[in-house]
């Protein structure tokens, strides 16, 4: 089953509640009292039922552009530790990988919210 894409009520596209990707399909309900918000979820969230982000999925352009930012915010930790990642110990890799992924759903929410042209 393939879903168009979700707009919040602004006209921005939605952000998926679950994963922080982009959302297309359905929602889960209205957050809260204050907040219409139906809490949008992309088509793999739904089709999963649980938080998997899905690696197979072609990047969108927002999350094409939030990927580059989000390896730009990362790069000081790379400058810091080295740039090959197999001499670097648990921990660091771990700082890394979170902080990248953190970064990405940040730079997706900022590009969408901004109501820039996908293009």
């Amino acid at each position: 089953m393939t879903f168009t894409p979700t707009q919040t009520e602004s006209g921005f596209p939605a952000v998926c509640h679950v994963c922080g990707r982009e959302a297309t399909g359905i929602g889960l309900g209205v957050a809260s009292r204050g907040s219409q918000d139906p809490r949008w979820i992309c088509e793999e969230c739904s089709a999963l039922g649980r938080a998997l982000p899905a690696a197979a999925k072609r990047l969108s352009v927002y999350e094409d552009r939030a990927l580059n930012d989000a390896i730009e915010r990362v790069g000081p930790l790379v400058e810091t530790n080295g740039s090959d990642l197999a001499e670097w110990d648990e921990d660091q890799v771990r700082e890394f990988c979170g902080r990248l992924i953190m970064e990405f759903g940040a730079a997706v929410r900022e590009h969408i919210q901004k109501g820039e042209a996908p293009f």
